[in-house]
């Protein structure tokens, strides 16, 4: 929009014709693919910097007219070339053939992505799209959404489903359910977001999965970290598991110390529930800043009685050693995870009455409403988020104690429509401003 004068719209054109001569034409079904959204997108910039309003629907409405801007798939054989081929989630192609302009992508991201691309480089320069033009790339590894605002800091958890086997109907999909190969498409979407701070739970740090994951990450030059390799405990070859590790930033952030507990056994499935804390420096303003992450007991008091009991003494083991660290080193402790229990409930209700405020409610610019869950199992997977809000259906929380010389501008989710079969929880994130 910079490039927009006063009173003066955009004038350029595709293939020799003027773009309001076309129509924006996307594809939707009911498990995967979506384009409402980024057509939506498409068409407001349009009408902002063009001053029209062009046509808009799904392909099978106006596909019969001509000079269409295509999102998505089609049956025409642009189109069915790019999506019949091995492609890459983060792929995008365009090409101008015909009287139509496609624009395809390996998922919602990718056809953003690509519209983007067509602004910054034709429409807000008022340079023509060339008859016969065409382009294609692969966006992966790139930060790609920016901290909010003057935000300075981001932290961002995740459960990323703990399952290390492939399975007859993920097979019959013609999908991989193993953890491993999962976790290519999550490193992409984490290193979208280039958070400071990723709290991962269900990922266990005795086996090779907990190198795949930081490999894959890795993998693009970034150098992220495991707080764990600096505990004493683990490092001396601890026994116990750790299901809840924290990955760093260690080109922004300096790990100064660390640390891991596990639960009682009572209400500790598989050892997977425990806690482990991190205290970090923000390297460029010497900022300090204690994180938790945590994975409480997962069943509900219908399906096993004193379940929220045991969530509540979890909390109350942890919160004992927030105090102890708050009081060591004074300065806001991040507590985040999957706490199974929403907002509403009496345990969340009581870990607030220890001090503790949700990152969600305090927001002060942006708290998103989304539930943060998808369908990912065993048997089958939806690449739709499940109904719901974060009031009602949220159990993945950022919580923050003695919160002091910073405050909370974003809470968000990454929802792309690949991540639905990457997990049953959507990474959660928060935007941190100093001051």
């Amino acid at each position: 929009d910079s490039a927009v004068h006063v009173g003066h719209y955009l004038r350029c054109s595709i293939a020799d014709k003027p773009v309001e001569k076309y129509s924006i034409a996307y594809y939707c079904d009911k498990q995967y693919y979506d384009s409402r959204e980024n057509a939506s997108y498409l068409k407001n910039y349009i009408l902002k910097n063009f001053g029209f309003e062009l046509l808009t629907g799904e392909t099978s409405v106006v596909n019969k007219l001509e000079n269409k801007i295509v999102l998505g798939k089609t049956n025409l054989e642009v189109s069915k070339r790019f999506y019949s081929e091995k492609y890459d989630i983060m792929d995008y192609e365009i090409v101008q053939q015909g009287s139509n302009l496609f624009i395809m992508g390996g998922s919602d991201w990718a056809i953003r992505y690509a519209i983007d691309y067509l602004i910054d480089n034709f429409f807000s320069k008022e340079r023509s799209i060339p008859r016969g033009f065409s382009t294609k790339g692969n966006f992966s590894g790139q930060q790609i959404f920016p901290m909010y605002g003057d935000s300075e800091i981001r932290i961002m958890s995740n459960n990323v489903w703990d399952y290390n086997d492939n399975t007859i109907a993920w097979r019959d999909y013609g999908e991989n359910c193993f953890s491993l190969y999962r976790f290519k498409n999550m490193a992409k979407a984490y290193l979208a977001y280039s958070p400071d701070i990723i709290s991962l739970q269900e990922l266990n740090m005795r086996t090779a999965i907990s190198n795949g994951m930081q490999s894959e990450i890795n993998l693009f030059g970034k150098q992220y970290r495991y707080v764990d390799r600096f505990s004493s405990g683990y490092a001396a070859g601890c026994e116990e598991r750790n299901c809840t590790p924290v990955l760093y930033n260690s080109e922004t952030l300096t790990l100064l110390a660390a640390g891991e507990k596990q639960y009682p056994r009572e209400g500790n499935n598989l050892q997977s529930k425990s806690y482990t804390w991190g205290y970090f420096e923000k390297k460029d303003t010497g900022f300090r800043f204690l994180v938790f992450s945590t994975h409480l007991w997962w069943k509900s008091d219908k399906s096993r009685k004193g379940s929220s009991d045991i969530r509540i003494n979890q909390m109350m083991i942890l919160n004992e050693k927030v105090d102890e660290l708050i009081e060591m080193y004074s300065c806001p402790c991040f507590v985040m995870g999957d706490f199974n229990c929403n907002i509403t409930s009496r345990e969340f209700g009581e870990f607030e009455k220890l001090g503790f405020k949700d990152c969600h409610s305090i927001a002060e610019d942006y708290a998103s409403n989304e539930c943060g869950r998808f369908v990912c199992n065993r048997t089958r997977f939806s690449y739709k988020e499940n109904a719901g809000t974060y009031k009602k259906n949220g159990i993945d929380h950022i919580m923050v104690k003695n919160l002091k010389n910073a405050k909370v501008l974003c809470y968000n989710y990454v929802t792309p429509n690949f991540y639905g079969k990457l997990s049953d929880h959507a990474p959660v994130y928060i935007d941190v401003k100093v001051y």
